[in-house]
């Protein structure tokens, strides 16, 4: 990672306030959408504590609902304008 992109996404943690549990809850979002079953997996923490942190990030504009699937499974992804701001 060079220096340019380690700093834009300083900033970018800086700018929506985001706290190192919350970057580290972002981080699979990049690859594609994820629903909080998958999330908690992936991050090895329980269900509800991963809703909160996906909730939280809802209300600071950086991940939106994708799309509700026929079992109510909600799916988000990350925000496409905060992704074309960061220049991904």
């Amino acid at each position: 990672m060079d220096t340019k992109t380690l700093l834009d996404g300083l900033n970018f943690a800086k700018e929506y306030h985001l706290s190192p549990m919350e970057i580290s809850a972002l981080i699979p979002f990049f690859e594609k959408p994820r629903n909080t079953k998958e999330l908690a997996e992936i991050l090895n923490r329980n269900k509800v504590t991963v809703h909160h942190l996906i909730q939280r990030l809802r209300l600071k504009g950086v991940l939106v609902l994708k799309e509700v699937d026929s079992n109510g499974t909600y799916l988000f992804e990350f925000n496409n304008d905060t992704q074309e701001r960061l220049g991904l």
